[in-house]
């Protein structure tokens, strides 16, 4: 548990403490944190949550303080392109939620943070766009993963990685060894570390990967691996 999260628990022994978004493995331990805890519900199938932790048999107001914005662009925008650009901003990912992909882009965000990306987000890759402050979320129900299949010898993370992306070996394993690499929100820096079906693979400036099955195995026993990867 990194020194953010024990922070976030030693201080809500004391009265309600409202976190920053958290990766499912960060909300996994809180949960066991001993505390009563309350999770952000934006919208079914949410990732990123924010927290409300307060001691047990105490009240608090569940305020999340989260706000949604709606992108809009002339050019299909993909997630890594509008979390890149968020990020270049100077904000940091944990005052970001789930980014929404459909035929508009929906972004969560932690309310400090709108006003600053209405006034100052008018460009992603190289589409001028329109930032907006959205009351609902319109498009949650639509899947944020394309899904697809790959062909691996092993279920190595630098292997998937190489497959997945479309890199070379080499450029998958200089991602993981420069902690680009994240499975459930914690970062790993094993190539040979082999992810669990299930699994949310989140990579720097490229997006998120689920691993799903291995749906079959072909004629030279390699391993057909169903995938969904960001739009």
């Amino acid at each position: 548990m990194d020194l953010k999260l024990q922070n976030l628990i030693k201080n809500a022994q004391s009265g309600p403490v409202l976190s920053k978004f958290l990766s499912v493995e960060d909300q996994k331990l809180i949960e066991n944190s001993g505390l009563e805890v309350r999770f952000s519900d934006c919208y079914p199938g949410e990732e990123r949550k924010r927290a409300i932790l307060f001691p047990k048999k105490t009240k608090a107001v569940f305020d999340f303080n989260i706000s949604y914005l709606k992108i809009m662009a002339k050019e299909e925008l993909r997630h890594s392109d509008v979390l890149g650009a968020i990020m270049s901003l100077g904000i940091t990912r944990e005052v970001i939620g789930d980014i929404i992909v459909g035929e508009a882009v929906y972004v969560v965000v932690a309310s400090e943070i709108e006003k600053y990306l209405l006034e100052n987000l008018t460009q992603i890759k190289h589409s001028t766009v329109t930032v907006e402050h959205a009351e609902q979320l319109e498009d949650y129900g639509r899947n944020p993963y394309v899904d697809s299949e790959v062909i691996i010898p092993s279920l190595r993370l630098d292997v998937i990685l190489s497959k997945a992306l479309n890199l070379s070996r080499e450029k998958s394993q200089n991602l993981i060894g420069g902690k680009q690499v994240k499975i459930n929100g914690n970062i790993v820096t094993d190539n040979d570390r082999q992810p669990n079906f299930g699994d949310i693979v989140s990579v720097t400036k490229f997006g998120r990967i689920t691993i799903q099955e291995i749906s079959r195995k072909t004629k030279k026993e390699k391993l057909v691996l169903k995938i969904g990867r960001t739009k």
